[in-house]
Order: C-alpha cells, then sequence, then structure tokens
C-alpha cells in the first residue's frame, strides 16, 4: 500500500499490485511494457527482449504499458500479507548489516 495508508491495514497481493501500476506510471515505456508483460506471467524470451529494447530506442513506438487491467481478479481473494517484526529475518547471518 501507499505510504500513506494506516500501517495496520493489511497489504493483499491487488493492493500491492495496484500500488506497483501507480508507480510504473512515472517509469519510461519499456519499463511499464515490461511490468505488463511479468505480472500477467509473459515470459521474457528473445523475441520480448527485442521488443522492450527497440521501445527502449524509441518509447513513441506502439506497446501495451501496465495498467488496472493487468491485475487479474483472482489476486483480490488473496490471503493479506502482513509482516509482524523484522527483526530476526537476518538472524544466523553472520556480520550481516555489520561494518
Amino acid at each position: 500500500m501507499s505510504a500513506t495508508a494506516a500501517q495496520s491495514t493489511p497489504l493483499t497481493e491487488k493492493a500491492a499490485l495496484m500500488d506497483l501500476v501507480a508507480w510504473a506510471e512515472k517509469r519510461p515505456a519499456w519499463q511499464r511494457d515490461a511490468l505488463r508483460r511479468l505480472v500477467t506471467g509473459e515470459t521474457l524470451d528473445d523475441l520480448a527482449i527485442a521488443e522492450l529494447t527497440e521501445l527502449c530506442l524509441d518509447p513513441t513506438r506502439s506497446h501495451t504499458p501496465i495498467s488496472q487491467s493487468h491485475i487479474v481478479a483472482e489476486t483480490s481473494a488473496a490471503e493479506p500479507i502482513s509482516l509482524g517484526r523484522s527483526e530476526e529475518l537476518t538472524k544466523g547471518i553472520p556480520n550481516f548489516g555489520r561494518s
């Protein structure tokens, strides 16, 4: 969810994807198109990479950027994602985060 949302509100997959779409609006055309491909499960094969390269070189080329319509309905039924505490995430990793 956006930084302004209440911290007690559970973060669902759909909400995270909606935030991704909002964030993507400020990204270059090739990144918006690449995100759409990834969110819809498309494989980034050689042809897709070539198309994204062309779009990078010429952002006016025809493309399909990610949009709210690419967030599939079944994500709305997903269980909420919540992170209670993060202090144990690096436990057991020697010298993690230490200078």
